[in-house]
């Protein structure tokens, strides 16, 4: 409708809406289908898990072969958490291997071993492989069981070959023997070559000792110092310098003298307070000397001599750090001062500060590089900063020139230990041991090294020597204890004993273990249980006693509760304790057996309660091995016996996968050809198989089975004419093997050669008619020839000769579904879940048919716990997220697309999360994504569209137009998209092109009325209205009911001034839609036109009422109260107008029009006349209402230049110059007079 804005400030206009409705493609959700794969064991692929849920091919759906592996979803889940688990693992993945044990563990060694007893498995009922003897092969590696004797420690190899066969208990071995040899790395020189016990050097010689004496050793600057640098560095007793000799003997004078001369002078001279303090030390005052060599200091900051001399008497007075302040001083005007570096270094090392004392020591072995002495104690601080690298690099030295320093032998004998060069160790400790041959020390470390070098006898004569130069040091009675307790167990309680009297404390807690070791050897179970209670007594959170008390309890006692109990203690103790949880787990497998022996015991002919394979004891078994797994993860015997359990609870994905994560670990399991490759198969080294392969003389080999595993092997590598040629070779050796005739059926089914298939599978089950795997793919082969009821039969077969039906119930559930019998197919998988309660193929399948019943929440539910089960499988996050948009959740939606799209960077992911933003209003989002769609789906011209309408959302206008016509070059003949390109040329005012795009849709579909509508707007907006007349009524023949259509006639009758018509059409369409405010809102602009203002009012008010938000309707309220002149009500409307719509110009002229006329808030008046002219600068209404303000507020001046701009934009306006002659006539009456003839030459011209 035309602005027509009415003369003067009483003049307002009313405003009304037109309902132009842009025609959108509406946002299809695609519910996707499902395909549904059976699982083969040797192709265990997680690719395949990615194709679970895909749009369906109606006339085909692919299985993918199966064997009676059950749930195999839950392999790749468990395995994948297993993964992880080692990714995460610090440690290498390889098996913990030690040659020796710890002492710092206090271990009793106990071997992942254990007999056949515990592990008794029905190998005909748990299949892992293709080969049924696979577990038969894995138990022939188990050697015989041993008795309950303690296990000795053992070499690696032998250990690990042990470790496949059995759990034999032994008490854990602290091998005491692998202790590390500790001195302390203080001690000083004299302590060490006179095995002195330690003590700091400033604890004693810095508080008891001068200090003086202890630094400036006279013996050490005669050897290392010449008579010039002793003569530059003098002691306290040595002659003082000729210069300052007294010139007689008297002292007392001469003192008396130079006082008086230092009284009097009138100048301060140093060199009388030097020759005091001379004086002063000549006579043995050393406090006056210490004095004026001070004061000469003060006076003379260069006084070398003095520096030094009270250097000297802070060492007397033991002032270590003033002492090192005066040789800095001496540093500062000195050079290449080797003394100075040298007492510097003793001073810092006895103040314990070993960095300034190490570097001092350099500058020093710089200038003196053949001292001995500076080397040593050099090492001797690096050894104590831990820079052992560099100590031996000092003691090299040491050596190299002194070879009978026993400074040097004993770091470099201790760093050879420490370091496993054994050999040069010995060969040290020899030379210490020749020099020092009452050092017990010597013998001992010697006697370490021997038993390093496992030279027994050496080792044990070393500490027999040790103790008999020390008899009462307990520990070496402990060694030789440990070296005889498997050569000489009673001289070896002997000597622990001993040790045991000397120091029964905590401190020599070993000695007990040791001790109940021996004893449990010599099957003295009482007293080996007698010495581990005693540890406990010391110790009560000693985690290796409780293990090993229950280790004698279990073996020797076969008391498995109270063994558990001792079990419990430990872990509570230490729950990381990896021990304690496989000797609990071992504990709780026997449990186990013992109740399952009872029950069979219980069984007779008139029971009828069936017997329980699962117990809460296996289960907690297993509980205790995972365990122990998450603490050592690479260990591969303890996923090997886990596995074993896991088999014996019936969960046969969860344990081939740990069989599978052992074989990574170690893979050095495998004894047989046929062990190898299933190994590797189940690793999928399919490449690996086919080396083996080549290699292999499989003339030799008697188990037929080899051949499917290497065809599978071709397959998996996409080579199906290699894995053909396998079978065949195979067939021609076993000619009557089932399974083969199967797997070449498979692969013939692969190359779609469907009728060979059919035969060959015939021919399988010709051979075994209960081999269910040759139904499974007969019924995909009828099932690939369109023979769905032959299928069908066939999978019903399966289910019943299949012990495991598993598969077969999600195979059935599949046809169900393609046959859209969902309910049925519901039921197959509900009994699949009973078998696999966490299968992913399950949940899907059964959340896709509950989708297609339109049971929306429960098919949630399935898609969620598929998202549980595996948080990889993107299509359960697609599925769930059309779900959620569905019911009206876009947010939940919006997390599950982009949880798809970190997954997978799936277009349709982008496609519909681009629509969802766009629904929600997001269009920046919603562009990216639809532009990142269209990157893959560049030919969707569906696709094009929505993007084209989201970008006109967004009034990117061209780029929308350009995408719509991409659109339409993709497909022509679609009448939708040239009426949404045509809407959008109609918003840029291109009727022309809109035109042509509205009559191309009527040309693609006479009945669009959209396009009708939208060409009757454009006539209308042209003023064209006759043919605007003839599409609205077209429109509403071809559809009566249609509301649009019959308002945009109504308001082309308004315009018309056809009242009654137009008020007839709208209320027509009122009908049709009462709760549409626009119509309402016309209604009351007709009513007003017909001058029923009340009615008009009231159908405003109406309009409100619907949408409040509705700011046309209270603009209109607003001018209804104006015309009736109840302005304070008109103010309130237009504020609420202003407040929806702050840049409608037109609200804030009547506003300021209304807030003039009730003198209210003349401020915000003329801010709404200036906001108005802002925008519509053009306009005399606001110059023209201005102008009344300013004469009103008394600014004359801006009053007349509005009246000035209203006469320039119109100078037929008879009021401006009316109004200018007022108010010019107030100064300036001629020019009044003129103005009021041009207002009355105006006036005759508008009536003329």
């Amino acid at each position: 409708m035309k602005d027509n804005y009415a003369k003067g400030s009483n003049s307002l206009n009313l405003m009304w809406s037109m309902n132009n409705p842009l025609i959108t493609l509406p946002v299809h959700l695609i519910s996707y289908t499902n395909r549904y794969y059976m699982y083969d064991k040797n192709q265990l692929n997680v690719k395949e898990l990615e194709q679970l849920i895909t749009k369906v091919d109606i006339g085909r759906y692919l299985f993918i072969n199966s064997m009676k592996l059950s749930g195999f979803i839950n392999y790749i889940f468990y395995n994948k958490n297993l993964n992880k688990l080692k990714r995460t693992n610090s440690q290498p993945c390889i098996p913990h291997q030690r040659n020796s044990m710890s002492s710092k563990s206090h271990i009793l060694k106990s071997k992942i071993l254990d007999d056949n007893s515990v592990f008794d498995i029905n190998t005909n009922q748990f299949k892992i492989t293709n080969s049924s003897n696979f577990i038969n092969q894995l138990d022939m590696i188990e050697k015989h069981k041993e008795n309950n004797s303690l296990i000795r420690t053992k070499s690696l190899v032998n250990t690990e070959k042990e470790s496949l066969n059995k759990f034999v208990y032994k008490l854990i071995d602290e091998d005491i023997i692998n202790e590390e040899y500790y001195l302390d790395i203080n001690d000083t020189i004299d302590n060490i070559i006179n095995n002195k016990p330690y003590v700091p050097k400033n604890v004693i010689d810095y508080k008891s000792r001068e200090l003086y004496t202890l630094i400036h050793d006279k013996n050490l600057r005669k050897k290392y110092f010449n008579n010039t640098e002793l003569r530059l560095c003098p002691l306290l007793e040595d002659p003082i310098p000729d210069v300052y000799l007294p010139e007689t003997e008297d002292y007392q004078y001469e003192i008396n003298v130079l006082s008086e001369k230092i009284n009097t002078s009138k100048i301060t001279n140093y060199e009388y307070f030097k020759n005091r303090a001379f004086i002063y030390i000549l006579m043995g005052d050393y406090k006056s000397a210490y004095r004026d060599f001070s004061d000469s200091i003060h006076f003379e900051k260069q006084n070398i001599t003095c520096y030094w001399y009270r250097h000297l008497l802070n060492l007397k007075f033991n002032k270590p750090a003033s002492a090192i302040k005066d040789l800095e001083y001496i540093s500062e005007y000195t050079s290449n001062n080797a003394l100075n570096y040298y007492i510097k270094s003793r001073i810092y090392e006895v103040m314990d500060n070993k960095k300034f004392a190490i570097y001092n020591y350099t500058c020093l072995l710089q200038l003196k590089p053949n001292m001995i002495d500076a080397y040593i104690h050099r090492g001797l601080l690096l050894e104590a900063q831990k820079q052992y690298l560099y100590a031996l690099e000092d003691f090299k030295n040491v050596f190299q020139r002194d070879c009978n320093n026993v400074i040097a032998i004993r770091f470099l004998s201790i760093y050879y230990y420490k370091n496993k060069f054994f050999n040069e160790a010995l060969k040290i400790l020899n030379r210490w041991i020749s020099i020092q041959p009452s050092n017990h020390k010597a013998y001992f470390l010697r006697g370490k090294t021997n038993t390093k070098l496992n030279m027994w006898s050496l080792a044990c004569e070393d500490y027999s020597l040790a103790i008999k130069l020390c008899p009462h040091n307990s520990k070496y009675y402990l060694y030789r204890g440990c070296i005889e307790r498997n050569r000489n167990p009673e001289k070896a309680i002997e000597d622990l004993s001993i040790s045991l009297l000397i120091d029964n404390s905590i401190k020599n807690i070993k000695a007990y273990f040791y001790r109940a070791f021996v004893y449990y050897i010599q099957n003295d179970n009482e007293y080996a249980i007698s010495d581990l209670n005693r540890i406990i007594e010391l110790d009560d959170k000693n985690v290796i006693a409780y293990i090993n008390l229950g280790i004698i309890t279990l073996n020797r006692y076969n008391q498995l509760y109270e063994a558990l109990d001792y079990f419990n203690h430990a872990i509570e103790c230490d729950p990381n304790n990896v021990q304690g949880y496989i000797c609990r787990g071992n504990v709780y497998s026997k449990m186990y057996k013992e109740e399952i022996n009872r029950r069979i015991a219980s069984i007779n002919e008139f029971s009828i309660k069936p017997i329980q394979k699962k117990t809460t004891y296996l289960d907690r078994s297993i509980r205790d091995f995972s365990r122990a797994i998450h603490i050592e993860p690479s260990n591969f015997i303890y996923y090997l016996f886990r596995g074993r359990l896991l088999l014996q609870s019936m969960s046969t994905n969860e344990a081939k996968s740990d069989f599978c994560t052992a074989f990574e670990l170690n893979s050095s399991i495998a004894q047989t050809a046929m062990q190898k490759l299933l190994i590797l198969s189940f690793q999928k080294k399919w490449e690996e198989i086919i080396t083996e392969y080549e290699n292999l003389n499989l003339a030799i080999q008697q188990d037929s089975s080899i051949y499917i595993v290497i065809a599978k092997a071709f397959k998996n590598l996409n080579n199906l004419e290699g894995s053909l040629k396998v079978i065949e070779r195979g067939i021609g050796t076993s000619p009557n093997n089932g399974n083969l005739y199967l797997e070449k059926g498979v692969i013939l089914l692969a190359l779609n050669n469907f009728d060979d298939a059919l035969r060959n599978l015939n021919i399988s089950l010709s051979i075994n008619p209960k081999l269910s795997m040759a139904y499974y793919y007969r019924s995909l082969c009828y099932f690939e020839k369109g023979d769905i009821n032959t299928a069908f039969n066939d999978i019903t077969n399966a289910i019943k000769t299949d012990s495991y039906p598993f598969n077969a119930y999600l195979i059935r559930a599949s046809i169900y579904n393609y046959k859209k019998l969902y309910s049925l197919g519901i039921e197959d998988c509900n009994e699949a879940l009973k078998i696999e309660s966490l299968s992913i193929c399950a949940y899907l399948l059964r959340g896709a048919m509950r989708f297609k019943l339109r049971q929306y929440g429960l098919a949630l539910n399935d898609f969620t716990m598929a998202s549980f089960i595996d948080g990889s499988c993107y299509y359960a996050f697609f599925n769930r997220a059309i779900i959620y948009q569905i019911i009206e959740e876009p947010e939940n939606a919006l997390k599950d697309f982009s949880t798809v799209l970190l997954l997978n960077d799936s277009p349709d992911a982008y496609r519909y999360r681009g629509l969802l933003y766009w629904k929600l209003g997001d269009h920046n989002n919603a562009i990216i994504d639809l532009k990142k769609a269209l990157e893959v789906y560049n030919d969707d011209y569906e696709l094009y569209c929505q993007y084209g309408l989201c970008l006109n959302d967004f009034k990117k206008y061209d780029e929308a137009i350009l995408a719509f016509n991409k659109a339409i070059e993709l497909n022509k003949c679609n009448h939708l998209v040239y009426l949404n390109r045509g809407l959008i040329y109609k918003k840029v005012k291109q009727f022309d092109n809109a035109l042509k795009d509205f009559s191309k849709t009527i040309l693609l579909n006479p009945n669009n009325i959209e396009a009708y509508i939208n060409i009757g707007y454009i006539y209308h907006e042209k003023r064209k209205f006759k043919k605007a007349m003839e599409m609205f009524s077209t429109a509403i023949t071809i559809r009566p009911e249609t509301a649009a259509a019959l308002e945009g006639r109504a308001m082309l009758n308004y315009d018309l001034k056809n009242y009654f018509s137009a008020l007839y059409d709208i209320s027509h369409a009122l009908e049709l839609d009462f709760q549409n405010p626009k119509y309402h809102n016309n209604r009351g602009i007709i009513y007003k036109a017909m001058n029923d203002n009340m009615t008009a009012l009231q159908c405003f008010k109406v309009a409100v009422y619907y949408d409040p938000n509705f700011y046309l309707a209270h603009y209109n309220i607003g001018i209804m109260y104006y015309i009736q002149k109840r302005y304070d009500k008109a103010l309130i409307s237009f504020n609420k107008a202003n407040k929806l719509k702050p840049d409608n110009y037109e609200i804030l002229l009547n506003r300021g029009i209304t807030r003039v006329i009730l003198n209210v808030n003349l401020k915000g008046a003329l801010d709404d006349f200036n906001l108005y002219i802002k925008m519509n600068p053009n306009s005399v209404y606001g110059y023209y209402n201005r102008a009344y303000l300013y004469k009103k507020l008394g600014l004359l001046k801006e009053a007349n230049e509005d009246n000035n701009h209203v006469i320039k934009l119109l100078p037929t306006e008879s009021t401006a110059y009316l109004s200018s002659g007022f108010i010019t006539g107030t100064s300036n009456t001629k020019q009044a007079m003129k103005n009021l003839a041009m207002h009355v030459i105006s006036t005759s011209n508008d009536l003329n």
